[in-house]
């Protein structure tokens, strides 16, 4: 590893992570699979929604700005690993055509409070596009460290692994899909299962894991195990396809019904993403969500749900946890949730 590089990282400097291309190809493709709501897959459908044309899944822009910084890590001969994300802010659309670039900046290095030896540091990435506006900001808790360090992998149970506690106590039951008014905190519903096969693991980690744009010879990122291993974005993208398929399941309950279908916005953000857990090759994780908090948003036809969510293994192990901010529609323009200036694509 150069010495510009890790004096960089001791001094809290700054590092560019390249640039990667988004075509619309791209986008349609993962949304199908991962996150298919109307302004990420149908480009004519998309004009009419709040994002005002089509864009890629915050989902697909983590994933690509997530195999950046391993290549650029990777480059350097060091080695990264995360346990996870305080927040993730998505502040404009990413459009098809554009290209995203990222930038580090490292915060100062401290001993991790489990005790273990580990050495973690804080880390700010800001991704722009190619009109320099900011589209996505990160900021995260990570280890970086050269290859031949015994002391790069993060303990199972650092506390920075662990995630937020649920702030509400979440009520199981048939809670379907409703309006943001009628939503209740603790109302949970659940999504269902997903296999991870040996054949979805390697197509996910093809497309998007380190090396996949580049050289195949790149150091592999250490973020989330090995080859048998589903790539860390791949676990949290299934849960929004897990949330996507019973939002299209109860939507069609409530059409054949003859009642109305409240709309499910994009997100703006995620706050304490934890991966806990690797999801091994042939393992099943279900998946589930709950209302955490309801918060009123600039526009009186859509409110901010703060949700709750969780995937785990079938020993009952948490295996991701995290708090996702999605725009839900209202019904009338009442107000009933707490005021924010939140920012919103």
């Amino acid at each position: 590893m150069s010495c510009s590089f890790w004096d960089d990282i001791q001094t809290g400097g700054q590092l560019d992570l390249g640039s990667v291309d988004v075509s619309q190809n791209d986008i349609v493709r993962f949304a199908s699979e991962f996150d298919a709501q109307p302004f990420h897959t149908d480009e004519e459908a998309a004009r009419a929604t709040l994002l005002g044309g089509l864009s890629a899944s915050g989902w697909h822009t983590c994933t690509l700005i997530m195999r950046l910084l391993e290549e650029a890590i990777a480059r350097h001969s060091g080695v990264l690993e995360t346990a996870g994300l305080d927040d993730i802010i998505w502040l404009k659309p990413v459009r098809p055509g554009d290209v995203l670039s990222g930038r580090i900046r490292w915060s100062r290095e401290a001993a991790c409070s489990c005790g273990s030896g580990a050495r973690v540091r804080g880390a700010d990435i800001g991704v722009r596009n190619q009109h320099g506006e900011v589209v996505m900001q990160w900021r995260m808790s990570c280890l970086i460290a050269p290859p031949t360090d015994p002391r790069r992998e993060i303990p199972k149970d650092c506390p920075i692994r662990k995630g937020r506690a649920a702030r509400v106590l979440p009520r199981p039951g048939d809670h379907a899909i409703k309006y943001f008014e009628d939503v209740a905190p603790g109302d949970e519903i659940a999504l269902g299962e997903y296999a991870f096969t040996m054949d979805r693991i390697a197509d996910f980690r093809a497309r998007y894991g380190p090396g996949s744009a580049y050289d195949e010879t790149i150091h592999p990122g250490m973020t989330y195990g090995g080859n048998e291993t589903a790539l860390a974005w791949h676990v949290t993208a299934v849960w929004m396809h897990c949330i996507v398929r019973y939002y299209e399941h109860q939507a069609a309950r409530l059409r054949r019904q003859a009642k109305p279908v409240p709309l499910l916005g994009p997100a703006v953000g995620v706050k304490h993403l934890r991966w806990h857990l690797p999801v091994g090759m042939g393992e099943t994780i279900t998946f589930r969500a709950w209302a955490e908090r309801k918060i009123e948003t600039s526009r009186p036809d859509w409110g901010l749900l703060v949700v709750g969510a969780v995937g785990e293994n079938r020993r009952g192990d948490t295996v991701v946890s995290f708090y996702p901010q999605m725009l839900l529609e209202r019904r009338t323009g009442r107000c009933c949730g707490e005021a924010s200036d939140k920012p919103f694509q």
